[in-house]
Parts: structure tokens; C-alpha cells; sequence
């Protein structure tokens, strides 16, 4: 199962088969080139409350994988996807600086560590305040440890009024 976005481009009735409603085609242009024959997928639209959401799956057959469970799926993983999300873009990780695969496995390792201790933290301390940790964002987390890690040096001295 993955998630179409817009850049994606999928074709109907190709004829590849026999033409039936949620039957999609993706024919990558390497493909293509080859002369091989497209991808057959099965097409869910879902609606998150403000856009649609396209899902596509190599299950053609619904008996196996009805839409409701497909679109139960993906909402159990849209956590992981955010959480990915936070990691690549806030966290600054979409291209690791290590020069050989078990270097950037080990730093990869310690980012989801890092990242994961960092959310951890945060949530203890959103209960304590009685916020819901739906309410946490990764980025004033990542900016208040950032803070905190720069200005260890320079502690506030007691009774200049800085707090």
C-alpha cells in the first residue's frame, strides 16, 4: 500500500484487463521504454476532513483486503509516516553525513534514538502540565533541547532578573 500524491500520474482503461471500478494503471517511463507491460493497482480515496487522499495497492481482489481495512491500515501507520516526517525535515536528517552504509546505519540508530528520547521527554512533561500529547510539537522540542545544549556553559547567574 502506499500513498499517491499529486505528482503521481494514473491511468484508466488501458484494457490490460478486464475494466472494473478502483482499477488503476502506473506505467513508469522506464517501463514503458522497455516496452513492458503497467502496473495494476486498485485505487481508495479517502477523505481526511480537508483533501482527498489517494491510496493504491497491488491487492486487486477486495475479498482479501477490503477498502475499510486498507484505509484502517493506513491510519495506524500515519504516525510512523509523521514521526519520519519529523525525523527527515526537523530533525534535519534527509541526508546522513556518513561516507560508508554501517557508519549511516549507526547514525541513523542514534538520530531515532535522539529524536525518540527527545518526544519521550516532552510527553512526561506535557502530562505533568496536563496538555495532551497530541498538542507536542517536534520542532519546539528539538529547538528548547537545542537551547538548553548551547547555553549549558552560560548558566543564569541567581539574581540578574533572567529567567
Amino acid at each position: 500500500m502506499l500513498r499517491i500524491g499529486s505528482n503521481v500520474s494514473l491511468l484508466r482503461q488501458l484494457g490490460h484487463a478486464r475494466e472494473r471500478e478502483g482499477l488503476v494503471y502506473l506505467w513508469p517511463k522506464r517501463a514503458l521504454a522497455k516496452q513492458q507491460s503497467p502496473i495494476r493497482l486498485r485505487l481508495v480515496v479517502a477523505h481526511n476532513g480537508r483533501h482527498p487522499v489517494h491510496l493504491v495497492t497491488s491487492v486487486l481482489e477486495e475479498r482479501r483486503l477490503s477498502d475499510r481495512q486498507l484505509l484502517e491500515i493506513y491510519r495506524e501507520r500515519w504516525g510512523i509516516e509523521v514521526f519520519y516526517r519529523h525525523l527527515k525535515q526537523t530533525f534535519a536528517r534527509r541526508k546522513l553525513k556518513s561516507t560508508s552504509a554501517p557508519h549511516a546505519r549507526v547514525e541513523l540508530e542514534w538520530a531515532l534514538i535522539g529524536l525518540w528520547a527527545m518526544a519521550l521527554y516532552a510527553e512526561v512533561q506535557l502530562a505533568r502540565d496536563e496538555i495532551p500529547a497530541t498538542r507536542m510539537s517536534f520542532a519546539l522540542v528539538i529547538r528548547a533541547f537545542r537551547r538548553v545544549l548551547r547555553d549549558y556553559l552560560h548558566p543564569v547567574e541567581r539574581g540578574d532578573g533572567q529567567c
